[in-house]
């Protein structure tokens, strides 16, 4: 405290004096030394210059209480300026006597040398103040010099703890984040260096541009570099560096990244350093690699397929066709693509196309079967059988049309000179019959190839399907943190899109083999398949206590087994899927002989449908409802038509919007 502080000091002879406190009594001071013919600074035009200091300005006396003090002083303490006169040194800047206050002014007044220091004042309901203070002798004791630092430090402190957390930003962040000097030198590299490269932040500073980059990187990276030292040579700010440039890994393995370099400024526009963040899209260019290889495929696909294909837009016009479909119309692909579909159609068949297109863009088709008369270049007859798809875009709305057109002229032709020679020649009837024969060979063969086409298609895209499943599966489990949420949800989307497309060329796998299998025909126990194929649809017991499902006596079957088995797997796995939502689905299977025919009936509580759309049920990607509602690829029930009808029987369906739906199907009666 300040009495060990004076301890040396003799007490003052009139501490007894009114006014002083027994405190003051304590801190005497030295006597005053002589006169050295100063001027008191309170007094006349100098104290008319200290009044216009920003400064804090007192004069205390040698009994410690302040004889001036400046409006200044007076905002810096808080007081009034009648306040301060007459006040103690202590009482003026409270926590003086801890602060060094008290030694410097002792030499101040010993040693006649003034004194400088910077001291943490705190003042009554106020917060504590830092201030730069000088203290110098006068006649009369000494005059004190203040000067407000209490901001600069706060603006110290809040830069040095922003630089704080900046620093602890960069040290923990997944990308690299890096500084340059402007003389080239790396100053600093943060830890995710070795996550990244294998490297420590010193083993990275330290290397060479040929040890971080491969050549075309590394000219690249000269190149900035170049950039960089003209600008500041020219005293330009330089430009930012944006690109995707090449690393070595420790162990000599390269992946990609992408780079961004900023110059930071100070306030004046002057460049202090350039920072730099290095971010790995090494699976990003990957997963990019696979769906780059995939389009090829489809593209080879597309280009050498032996049909026609083409791409149609909303409006009827050609945006691409393949090499066939130029053969069949002899136009040039360059004259084909922006010709509508109407520029090559007969005449006679000029509302086909257009009146298909505006039911699909309404929403009542998704696809088309037809055959249409064309005019080939050169003014002749084709006959065109067309098969057109509607395809949807990421959100369900309609894109554009895939369509497959197979010259069918020959065909045509030749059922026209069969009909034109029963009229003229009743004789040669067995001969025309004979050549409609091979014609007839002709167009199975084609199917045969168009199946073969089909089923290689399927499988050849199995591969960058899987790759692209597993590279984005791989980004969402281990660099989700590099994503935002629309990141994320972009690959879960790329994910979903590519399982779904594997079930879909799955399910056309099948689809396409029901057509070739030979069937191998045999009693088949209907009521024992039926319960064995809920019990493989419906795996989980908690689901199939929910669902109240019933097998009534159904008729014994000639098919094949493995074939109808499939059928009762589609149909049920379709009953449960749509009666899912009601609080208890009910699914009942009924079965009787009528006719001749052994009829089976599947009855649910689903959602049931529009019976006016009946009759898209049963073809090929035929659906009812949306594929976020319902999952399915709309392959099952075209499967299930297929089986029945080369088992010689028939499909129908009864049903009404949300009160469920039957599905029904008969095979002929052919005993045991």
């Amino acid at each position: 405290m300040l009495a060990e502080a004076a301890t040396s000091i003799e007490c003052s002879s009139d501490s007894d004096k009114e006014g002083e406190t027994s405190e003051l009594s304590t801190h005497a001071v030295p006597a005053p030394p002589p006169s050295e013919g100063g001027q008191d600074p309170s007094a006349g035009s100098d104290r008319r210059i200290l009044d216009g200091l920003i400064e804090g300005c007192l004069v205390v006396g040698f009994d410690w209480r302040c004889l001036y003090a400046n409006e200044a002083a007076t905002k810096q303490a808080g007081r009034t300026q009648a306040d301060l006169v007459g006040r103690t040194l202590f009482e003026v800047y409270p926590g003086a006597e801890t602060s060094g206050f008290i030694v410097r002014y002792r030499r101040c007044m010993e040693e006649r040398v003034p004194q400088h220091f910077e001291a943490e004042f705190t003042f009554p309901g106020a917060a504590t103040k830092w201030f730069e203070v000088s203290v110098s002798p006068v006649p009369d004791g000494l005059f004190i010099l203040s000067v407000d630092n209490t901001e600069r430090r706060k603006a110290e402190e809040e830069l040095r703890r922003s630089e704080q957390r900046h620093r602890l930003l960069a040290d923990n962040a997944r990308d690299v984040v890096w500084t340059m000097e402007l003389d080239g030198r790396i100053s600093y590299v943060s830890p995710a260096v070795e996550k990244v490269r294998g490297l420590t932040p010193a083993e990275a500073m330290s290397q060479t541009l040929e040890e971080i980059h491969p050549p075309a990187s590394r000219l690249l990276t000269q190149e900035y570099f170049e950039r960089l030292g003209a600008a500041l040579q020219a005293g330009r700010t330089p430009e930012s560096f944006r690109g995707e440039l090449e690393y070595f890994r420790k162990d000599g393995s390269t992946f990609w990244t992408e780079v961004r370099a900023y110059p930071l400024l100070a306030a004046d526009g002057t460049v202090l350093q350039i920072l730099g963040v290095t971010h790995d899209i090494d699976e990003r260019r990957r997963a990019e690699a696979a769906l780059k290889e995939s389009e090829e495929l489809l593209r080879l696909a597309f280009e050498n397929a032996n049909i026609g294909m083409c791409l149609v837009d909303l409006q009827g016009r050609l945006t691409r066709v393949n090499r066939q479909m130029s053969e069949i119309f002899g136009y040039a692909r360059a004259e084909l693509e922006g010709m509508t579909v109407n520029d090559i159609a007969h005449p006679d068949f000029l509302d086909v196309s257009p009146r298909f297109i505006q039911r699909a863009k309404g929403g009542d088709a998704d696809r088309a079967e037809f055959e249409k008369a064309y005019l080939h270049k050169d003014g002749h007859l084709v006959w065109g059988r067309v098969s057109s798809s509607l395809v949807r875009d990421a959100r369900g709305e309609p894109a554009c049309f895939i369509s497959h057109v197979v010259d069918v002229s020959e065909s045509r032709r030749a059922e026209e000179a069969l009909r034109e020679s029963e009229e003229r020649y009743r004789n040669l009837s067995a001969d025309l019959e004979n050549r409609v024969l091979a014609r007839t060979a002709e167009l199975t063969d084609a199917n045969r190839e168009l199946d073969a086409y089909s089923y290689s298609v399927s499988h050849e895209l199995r591969t960058p399907l899987r790759a692209i499943d597993g590279h984005a599966a791989v980004i969402l489990e281990e660099h989700a943190g590099l994503l935002d949420d629309e990141g994320r949800r972009h690959f879960a989307q790329m994910r979903w899109n590519a399982q779904r497309m594997g079930r879909l060329l799955d399910d056309l796998l099948a689809f396409s083999r029901t057509g070739r299998t030979d069937l191998v025909f045999a009693a088949v126990d209907m009521t024992g398949a039926v319960k064995a194929a809920f019990d493989r649809v419906v795996t989980d017991p908690a689901s199939a206590s929910r669902i109240s499902f019933s097998v009534g006596d159904l008729p014994k079957a000639v098919g094949d087994a493995e074939l109808l088995s499939l059928v009762w797997e589609n149909l049920l796995s379709n009953a449960v899927k749509f009666s899912a939502g009601r609080e208890r689905p009910e699914i009942q299977v009924e079965g009787s002989l009528e006719a001749g025919e052994a009829v089976y009936r599947v009855r649910d509580n689903g959602v049931g449908f529009e019976m006016e759309y009946v009759g898209k049920l049963f073809g090929v990607f035929q659906r009812l409802h949306g594929h976020r509602e319902f999952e399915g690829t709309g392959v099952g029930l075209a499967l299930v038509r297929r089986i029945v009808l080369r088992h010689g029987g028939r499909v129908w369906a009864d049903g009404m919007l949300d009160r469920g739906a039957t599905f029904c199907f008969a095979l002929p009666a052919r005993g045991e």
